[in-house]
């Protein structure tokens, strides 16, 4: 499978090393084209260089760069028809948490990209989550899934799994909003801890 990752900081190279790692076909863009293809080979990935030229063929996309770069973002990488649209963005403005009132990133990313089937995830994982394992002695981080699309949603999990995490299905994208304001309390819930040595884990009872 074809992965496209839009974003070439720690999250997006986290994205692509795992990814390539695990066999998938990654491609990994940059505005400066000549630092993708650089990204990439470091990385393992497949290839790397423009925004257009990562998306170009790929099933899935992840977007993995701030918010406030999002709706200058998106019209680079040309006809997004069909495609998942991963968006990993959590709504900062200007260094702040600041929740959107009654929409959310990823519904507001559909309707900036209505041909593509957004889902939402990863938005609670810390980079160094991505950049090192999702086992935490044994146990999977949970990765937080949302979107209306349920084949494409189920395309996103699998592709969590074959990374070591644990898809939790929270329903619509409108769940985006809920999640998005989940990380406003990671810093709380893990205030003892060193910034990014943890993550949120569902537990459940067989049923």
């Amino acid at each position: 499978m074809k992965v496209a990752v839009i974003g070439a900081g720690r999250m997006g190279g986290g994205f692509a090393r795992a990814l390539a790692a695990r066999g998938y076909e990654v491609a990994i863009s940059s505005r400066d084209p000549a630092h993708g293809a650089q990204l990439a080979h470091e990385l393992g990935a497949a290839r790397g260089g423009g925004e257009a030229e990562a998306v170009e063929g790929a099933a899935i996309v992840f977007l993995t760069i701030p918010w406030t770069a999002v709706a200058e973002t998106l019209p680079r990488l040309g006809d997004l028809s069909g495609k998942v649209l991963v968006d990993v963005t959590n709504p900062y403005v200007e260094g702040r948490l600041q929740p959107h009132r009654d929409t959310s990133d990823a519904e507001e990313i559909q309707r900036l990209a209505p041909g593509a089937r957004v889902v939402k995830g990863w938005n609670t994982i810390f980079s160094q989550v991505v950049n090192s394992s999702p086992d935490f002695d044994g146990q999977a981080a949970t990765v937080f899934l949302a979107g209306d699309d349920p084949v494409a949603k189920e395309s996103v999990a699998g592709l969590a799994r074959d990374m070591g995490y644990d898809p939790v299905d929270c329903g619509g994208l409108s769940a985006a909003r809920t999640l998005e304001r989940v990380v406003g309390s990671l810093g709380t819930l893990g205030h003892q801890f060193p910034w990014g040595s943890y993550a949120l884990k569902i537990l459940r009872r067989p049923s």
